[in-house]
């Protein structure tokens, strides 16, 4: 059954999110018949702010974690409550990102036009970043993709079921990357829509300026530093025979985040120990939650 009103759930992961991202929620519940936030303990006045927006829309759910789960998990949760109602589809989304208002039908009309959509597990959108560029050069209908962003992705439930659920024990960060691996190895496809179906913030991006070159710099903490380091090694264990190229790409987009940080980002010496940390963690396998989030 192809995605529509009816049977596709939003499901968004909250954490901390402003009154904006809150304020959104509203949009997504005009599109959406069914909207399922799960929250990672933001705490007491922004559960007030979320319950209270909730409440206004009538049909979006709020399941609110006591303590922070991590992303792979409350997605897990999303989805699990999605499939128990009945759902053959969830669209997934980071509290900083804005779909089109004809974001569903977009993709429901794409999919459509697939030769072999049943076949189809998962469906990312082309975004625009806060500097105006674009993920993939925009156009029509879906290309094949190794992988997509978790935020902004229609999944099948029937091919989660099938792959298994996100990694928990990644907590953050490669947690898309890692299920489209696993979903491709089990035969399934992974598609992204050529058109801009979604604006969305990476990071705490800002932009800096040496010698006429002004690149973007996401600027992430240390904490996700470490994660992405570690979970981009343990994927690269599980992944890497099945597909060298993509894991050896996010192997060296650590190499040239480490370089980002030394020329650009402040607290340099915490991020880089805290990807020294991340690679000792990978190589030794060690998955969870990292220790660096309870202090």
């Amino acid at each position: 059954m192809g995605p529509a009103r009816d049977n596709v759930f939003a499901v968004v992961v909250t954490y901390h999110p402003d009154a904006t991202a809150i304020a959104r929620l509203g949009s997504l519940a005009t599109q959406f018949a069914n909207v399922i936030v799960v929250d990672n303990d933001s705490g007491q006045e922004t559960l007030t702010a979320l319950r209270n927006e909730a409440g206004e829309c009538r049909n979006v759910v709020l399941i609110n974690n006591p303590k922070n789960a991590g992303v792979a998990a409350a997605l897990n949760q999303g989805c699990r409550r999605a499939a128990d109602e009945g759902a053959n589809w969830v669209a997934m989304f980071d509290q900083d990102s804005a779909p089109a208002g004809d974001f569903l039908n977009a993709l429901a009309d794409q999919w459509a036009l697939q030769p072999e959509r049943d076949r189809i597990g998962l469906v990312g959108v082309n975004f625009r970043k806060p500097s105006g560029n674009m993920l993939i050069q925009e156009g029509t209908g879906l290309a094949e993709a190794r992988a997509v962003i978790t935020s902004g992705s229609l999944l099948k439930m029937a091919a989660w079921r099938d792959v298994g659920a996100f990694r928990e024990d990644f907590f953050i960060d490669e947690v898309d990357h890692e299920w489209a691996l696993r979903a491709r190895r089990r035969g399934w496809q992974i598609k992204i829509a050529r058109r801009v179906l979604m604006e969305h913030t990476i990071g705490s991006p800002r932009q800096h300026s040496v010698l006429g070159w002004r690149p973007m710099v996401s600027h992430h903490s240390a904490l996700r530093r470490y994660y992405m380091v570690r979970n981009r090694l343990l994927m690269a264990q599980e992944h890497f025979r099945f597909d060298p190229l993509f894991v050896g790409q996010q192997l060296a987009r650590s190499l040239g985040e480490s370089a980002s940080i030394l020329l650009f980002e402040p607290d340099k010496t915490a991020k880089l120990r805290a990807m020294a940390a991340g690679f000792i963690d990978g190589v030794r396998g060690k998955t969870g939650r990292s220790v660096r989030a309870t202090r």
